[in-house]
């Protein structure tokens, strides 16, 4: 059945944590032409519906039209799992805002679509799944995280380094660019996915937590391979959470295989300084590595051995080499390049670009030699008395 805007509007509404006049505080709208609005009397004005939008976190188009835009962004998070609550908890508000920026970078800066993503996505039979078809077993997650995790080895074997080179390598094969967004990251780093405007993104936080931030990278690489991602608004938290541990397999696959534990001396007799290097070169962190050995019933590594062992022995052996690959914010240089050429051309501000270079705005403001004035122009100023 059909709905008007107002029904959407309270719809959505109505499974919010909001109030009616809560909404209406935030929107500038009081009591009596919030009623109006609910009964059908006043119509939303575009601003009004554009606070609503982010009010509610709902898609615009949808509020409009009552369905999402080609243009509308789709989201993916790798949500924090409260073991205790049992429950999967969104990034916090300062990520979100700064993804909403990074949605508006891209949105201005009108890149060239790649299509190397959806090429890869048909090749292993991705394509086949959405947010509404989301894979039901591991079985069909795992030909993709082979196809990967063997792209991954080739581009290890060619001496690139898995921190290091990951950019290079997500937008090689697959057309994915990374953004280091301005937000502190803790031991367990957030990470998230966004395609807008013919671009797929993962957004992480900056973190000296090299191994989480490279585990959630290979996590939402397997939401945009299998379509497990939603409009602003669209499906419920149960809904993305469902393919949590699927993507979460996905990224254990790709980084340390059955076959990795398998195929050189047991992990669980190695001593301190083996088993960080070992970890090191798999790229992963210990808490990675006890978790993979328990689903592939393999021995793990000692219990006597904990984190801050490993990340010592890889301070000594490495200094700080990964640790500082995403300790501060970062774009893509073919975003940033974009932004100076619209900025200088006049057809952008410079806030967006300011906002990447970590810059006031005033700093990138471009001086304009004023448009030569044609000579009907000019002799109809002179006829009006007004200097040209």
């Amino acid at each position: 059945m059909n709905t008007t805007i107002a029904q959407r509007v309270f719809q959505r509404l109505g499974s919010s944590s909001l109030s009616q006049k809560a909404l209406g505080d935030l929107i500038g709208l009081d009591a009596t032409k919030m009623s109006k609005a609910r009964n059908g009397s006043r119509a939303f004005s575009t601003g009004e519906l554009a606070a609503i939008s982010d009010a509610l976190k709902v898609d615009i188009y949808w509020l409009i039209n009552g369905e999402p835009s080609d243009l509308s962004p789709r989201y993916a998070y790798r949500h924090t799992f409260d073991e205790y609550a049992g429950a999967h908890s969104k990034p916090c508000d300062a990520l979100e805002q700064q993804i909403e920026r990074t949605v508006l970078a891209y949105t201005q800066a009108g890149l060239e679509r790649d299509d190397r993503l959806e090429q890869f996505r048909a090749l292993v039979g991705g394509d086949r799944f959405n947010l509404g078809n989301l894979p039901t077993g591991f079985q069909d997650v795992r030909p993709a995280a082979r196809a990967v995790q063997m792209k991954w080895k080739e581009w290890l074997s060619r001496g690139k380094d898995p921190v290091r080179d990951i950019e290079s390598f997500l937008w090689e094969h697959f057309g994915v660019e990374l953004v280091v967004a301005d937000v502190a990251g803790q031991h367990r780093v957030n990470t998230q996915v966004v395609q807008v405007a013919g671009a797929s993104v993962i957004v992480v936080e900056r973190s000296g937590t090299w191994y989480s931030t490279l585990f959630g990278i290979f996590h939402e690489l397997a939401h945009l391979i299998f379509g497990a991602l939603g409009w602003r608004g669209e499906g419920a938290d149960s809904d993305d959470s469902a393919f949590e541990p699927f993507a979460n397999g996905f990224a254990g696959d790709v980084l340390l295989s059955r076959d990795d534990l398998t195929s050189t001396r047991r992990i669980a007799e190695m001593p301190l300084e083996e088993l960080a290097d070992f970890l090191w070169a798999h790229a992963v962190g210990l808490e990675t590595a006890r978790i993979r050995c328990a689903i592939n019933r393999v021995d793990g590594p000692s219990a006597d051995i904990a984190q801050g062992d490993i990340t010592l022995q890889w301070r000594d052996a490495h200094g700080d080499e990964r640790m500082n690959m995403w300790g501060a914010p970062s774009y893509p240089r073919r975003l940033v390049d974009r932004h100076e050429e619209l900025v200088r051309s006049g057809d952008a501000g410079p806030d967006v670009l300011a906002w990447m270079l970590g810059v006031p705005a005033e700093e990138l403001v471009v001086k304009r030699e004023p448009t030569p004035l044609d000579e009907d122009t000019r002799a109809l100023l002179e006829q009006l008395g007004i200097p040209a």
